[in-house]
């Protein structure tokens, strides 16, 4: 269509917004593709949409009010500084379920004495506000050890050859196990052997 003085107005080639996975301090941005055959300038105006009810306007829009499975879409109309070209709609995203994330683990007691009880507690999140489930791994000597698989780890069968006690833990929220996140320390804790009261690293025990 030819306007006024043989002007063409411009088109909207795509538009998505971006990043797809949502949650509540997320930016959302729109990458667009456009073109104008009078090669003029376009600018574009923003209505973005949240279940089809207006919510904001700009290039810009932070999700901060909206909850897990809200449809966020938006509409551009864009200009060549001389006519409006015709409205394009994005295709939705939505606000996504988080997997959880572990923020902090502690180990009691440290330095652990052969034959005492090891605790681990841990301080997990989830960005949906779902019920976080942790499950637990412990590994003696880098090997699993079947049944372990609370909390707590008791040592009394450790023996002078037992070097090092690690473990794992999972949390889970309400997303399938595949998106689960894994903690695993960096380095396995020392198990102490005890000498004449003193706690003895087992890397450095005598026999």
């Amino acid at each position: 269509m030819v306007g006024p003085g043989g002007n063409h107005p411009p088109a909207i080639l795509s538009a998505k917004i971006y990043p797809v996975d949502v949650r509540l301090d997320t930016e959302l941005r729109i990458e667009v593709k456009a073109e104008d055959m009078d090669g003029d300038r376009v600018t574009y105006r923003y209505q973005w949409f949240v279940n089809g009810t207006p919510a904001a306007t700009g290039p810009v829009f932070k999700p901060e009010s909206s909850k897990k499975g809200d449809r966020i879409t938006a509409e551009l109309i864009p200009n060549d500084g001389k006519v409006d070209g015709p409205v394009f709609r994005t295709n939705p995203v939505t606000m996504g379920n988080f997997a959880p994330y572990i923020v902090e683990i502690h180990l009691e007691p440290v330095p652990l004495h052969r034959g005492e009880q090891l605790k681990v507690k841990v301080v997990a999140e989830d960005p949906d506000g779902d019920p976080v489930t942790l499950t637990y791994k412990w590994f003696r000597n880098n090997r699993e050890i079947p049944g372990a698989t609370s909390d707590t780890l008791d040592t009394k069968d450790f023996q002078k050859k037992d070097v090092s006690v690690g473990w794992k833990i999972h949390a889970r929220g309400a997303r399938p196990a595949g998106d689960d996140r894994e903690f695993a320390p960096p380095v396995h804790l020392d198990a102490a052997d005890c000498d004449q009261g003193r706690p003895v690293p087992l890397s450095n025990r005598r026999d």
